[in-house]
């Protein structure tokens, strides 16, 4: 018996040290997507120009996995709290299972919900932000005025999204007329867009 332990012990470590090589490789290509992300996307950038600050309630809707979940977490620090929204469990689960590894993202709570109505557990957010998510939303309109209910007043809802004929058809004068089908008006546009992607960061508060 130990003879055959012997025989195949080699063959059991080269395999194990090519599941390390690839896990490995695998981390590195991750690692380098996101920091490509970074780098191209500015979300650090983005999340000081709409206004985020220490302290306040945000709700990100369609968070997905959590790229942009962790910048607003970062700014708002411990003594706020951001509720990251997504349709989809095993995403959050995700986003969740990386936010354990860091103390800092303590202040991260996850919410599943329907695709029309992020139902935020408060209605006092100091924010609502979309990022890259907005052109998913089938049903716009309806979205909108169910979001907008979970703000306090003077609360600003901020869409980063881009320019796509295949997502959405977005542009700026569609999403200046959504907001003002809500009472929104827009306070702030500007054009993060690079290479080929659009990007564009739109901001909207009302009286």
């Amino acid at each position: 018996m130990r003879a055959n332990i012997r025989k195949f012990l080699p063959f059991v470590l080269m395999l194990s040290s090519a599941v390390f090589a690839q896990t490995y490789q695998s981390q590195e290509t991750q690692r380098a997507a996101e920091r490509s992300r970074r780098e191209s996307e500015k979300p650090s950038d983005i999340v000081r120009l709409i206004g985020v600050l220490p302290g306040m309630r945000v709700g990100e809707v369609g968070a997905g996995s959590g790229f942009f979940t962790f910048f607003l977490s970062e700014q708002v620090g411990p003594s706020g709290v951001v509720y990251a929204n997504d349709i989809q469990a095993d995403a959050l689960a995700a986003l969740e299972a990386d936010a354990r590894k860091s103390a800092a993202s303590k202040n991260i709570i996850t919410v599943l919900a329907p695709e029309d109505d992020p139902v935020f557990p408060r209605r006092d957010l100091d924010m609502i932000v979309a990022y890259n998510s907005f052109h998913d939303i089938k049903d716009k309109q309806a979205w909108l005025k169910n979001a907008v209910k979970y703000l306090r007043p003077g609360g600003r809802l901020a869409i980063i999204d881009g320019y796509w004929p295949e997502h959405g058809g977005l542009t700026l004068d569609k999403l200046r007329d959504y907001g003002a089908q809500v009472g929104f008006r827009l306070l702030l546009h500007q054009d993060f867009s690079f290479g080929e992607r659009s990007h564009h960061v739109h901001l909207f508060g009302r009286d």
